[in-house]
This record gives structure tokens, sequence and C-alpha cells, in this order.
């Protein structure tokens, strides 16, 4: 398990190589090897420490990740109206959102972690546009999107990175079966025909002058909050301005995930920029609810791009899970005879719509 430091006695983001896991799954080997086993430590490691961790050994090619970022900058670069044509209907749908669309800050992110000053839950939508395309009907792994008319090979780019990080979170959730002592195929018959969503983002340049805080003099390009579904796998440009809450719902980071420590901490912001060959990953809700608190959901946050004139671009990735899959930490086996699990049994579904309602302006 390697880290990234923050600085002397700085919180870090994990780094784990998950090459044996993407052997594995692509084998669908029955049974976990040594290697898989000791990658599966550092994974569990991680998710319940920082919630956060760079993904090393995922086997997607350099041309791949270039693509789809390539990919994300011709979109948003495409007129205005030209992208309005595209709008998705509705909170979530495939399609094009303009800046303001979503706003990610409730103000009580997910399950009410009070962060103190410096968090504004009553200012406008996020600073950021988007462009939504996923599986989200079960049609067989088929994309459903909004095609840009004349933007060649786009497309292709999407499709092509969308079905990479279908692979990189089957491993990853074949991990996190070895890592709590399940059979290393749990989770594939909830991820069969997943919901997914590819997020193409661009956070425009921070116009106002003067200001200390970004996050304070402006409204951020998106709020704190953590993400709904089990898994999200990132790609980023070189701009910064992602940073990830050490002190969360669930503890502080390297805590056990029992709740206890961290509580009434002040918060921690620390840096998740992009790491050369790494696809960073986080642990969603989903998978909290799933694994009665072991694992942590980190809340994030995304600062307005500092240089005038330099735009922040990502791509995200979000595993929601089949529709119908059971979040219940009773099936893991994670809760004690005669008790009940922290958070109640729910559909993936059922959960992501309810996060959809909260998180939509008007």
């Amino acid at each position: 398990l390697l880290t990234r430091a923050m600085g002397p006695d700085r919180p870090t983001i994990p780094c784990v190589d998950i090459a044996p896991l993407v052997r594995g799954a692509r084998l669908g080997a029955t049974d976990a090897s040594d290697a898989e086993r000791t990658a599966a430590a550092s994974l569990d490691q991680a998710a319940r420490s920082a919630g956060f961790f760079y993904v090393m050994g995922h086997g997607v090619g350099d041309d791949s990740i270039d693509g789809a970022l390539r990919a994300s900058k011709r979109l948003f670069a495409l007129p205005d109206a030209t992208k309005m044509s595209l709008r998705a209907r509705g909170g979530e749908g495939a399609g094009y959102e303009p800046s303001g669309a979503q706003k990610l800050d409730e103000g009580r992110l997910g399950e009410m972690l009070e962060l103190g000053e410096g968090v504004d839950g009553e200012s406008g939508g996020d600073q950021k546009e988007s462009y939504i395309a996923g599986n989200m009907t079960g049609n067989g792994g088929r994309l459903d999107a909004q095609w840009p008319v004349g933007l060649d090979g786009f497309e292709e780019a999407v499709t092509r990175y969308h079905a990479d990080c279908r692979v990189v979170s089957a491993a990853l959730m074949r991990g996190f079966a070895v890592a709590l002592g399940l059979e290393p195929d749990r989770f594939e018959k909830d991820i069969d025909d997943p919901f997914t969503k590819l997020r193409l983002l661009r956070y425009p340049a921070w116009k106002k002058e003067g200001a200390i805080d970004p996050y304070v003099g402006d409204r951020a390009g998106c709020g704190a909050h953590t993400d709904w579904g089990a898994l999200t796998l990132l790609i980023q440009d070189d701009v910064g301005g992602l940073e990830v809450c050490a002190y969360g719902r669930n503890g502080q980071n390297g805590d056990d995930g029992d709740g206890d420590e961290g509580e009434g901490a002040a918060p921690i912001w620390m840096p998740a920029d992009a790491v050369p060959g790494a696809i960073l990953a986080n642990v969603g809700d989903m998978l909290l609810r799933w694994t009665d608190g072991r694992y942590r959901s980190a809340p994030h946050r995304v600062l307005a791009p500092k240089t005038p004139g330099v735009d922040r671009h990502s791509v995200a990735f979000f595993l929601n899970c089949d529709v119908d899959a059971m979040v219940d930490a009773r099936s893991l086996g994670l809760v004690k005879d005669g008790s009940e699990p922290k958070w109640p049994p729910i559909t993936a579904m059922g959960y992501i719509e309810e996060r959809v309602a909260a998180t939509y302006s008007a």
C-alpha cells in the first residue's frame, strides 16, 4: 500500500496496485490467488481509512484515458445552442447539463456531516457543465446517450472508456469481496447489467478577482458532497481543484469506521490532484451502507479553477450496481446475529432516486 504524501503530519490518499484483481476478474477465477489477497488487503485498508485511493495496474491504456478527456474538451467547446440541443431531460438523464443545473452541496452531506464555516448550503447550483452517458435502462450494455452530430470519434471514445471502467470496477468489487472474506464472485450478480453513469465535466475558470478562498469568495465548481453509488472512478487534467475531506461522516482518516474518531473535529481538506498513470477511485454511499459503515464514503468538493482562462476537465464513472440489487449489510455477513444494520435494506435504484431528488435545483 503506497501513499501520496500531502506534507508532514498530513493525511494521505493511498495508492493501490490492483493488477492481480484485474487478472482474476478477467479469468473468472473462483479462488483468489495470494497476489489478489494482498491487493485486496491494501484495498480494504484504503477504503476503511481515506475512502479515496489512486488505482494503479488497472489495465486501461493511456490512449483510452486521453481519448475520453479529449472528447470531453471537444464536446464543451461546441456552441451553446448545439449543447443545449442535447439537454438532458430531468435529473441525471442522458445528455447535456448547463452550469447550475445540479447542486451537490446539500448542507448535510448524506449522513449529516457538519463541515462548519466556509460551506454555503444556500448557494446556487454547481458551477460546472456536464454531459452524461451510461447504461441507464438495462439494455445489455449499449449506452444511453444523446450523441452530438458531426463530432467524429466522440461516441467511440466515450463508449470505449466506459467499457474500460466496467472492467476496473468489476476488479475492485472482486477485491472488496475477497477483503470481506466472501467468495471472489460475490458481487458479480449485482453488477451483471449495472446502472452506470459516465459524466464528462467542465469547470469554468474562476472569474472573481481578489477573493482569498475560491470556495467562500465565489461559488464552488462542485459543492461538498458524497457520491451516491457503490464506486466512482475519476480521470482529470492537471488543473487541480479536487479536495477530499480527511474527517468525515464515519470518522477521521485512519479510523476503524466505527463512527467515533473525528467526531466534532474540524475538517481538513486535502488535494486529490492527478497522478500520472493512475485512476482515482472512491467509495460511495451505497457501498458504505452495504458494508454497514466499514468502508468510508468521503466528502469531497471541487474548487473553481484559479488561473484566469484555464478550465478544469474531468471524466467521472459511477457504478450504481444493477437496479434491483439489494443493498443489505446482512447479506454480506457484516451484522451480528440478532442485530439490525445501521441502515435499512434498500434497492440500488431506490437509493439513487432518493439522492437525485435532493440534489437538483428547481
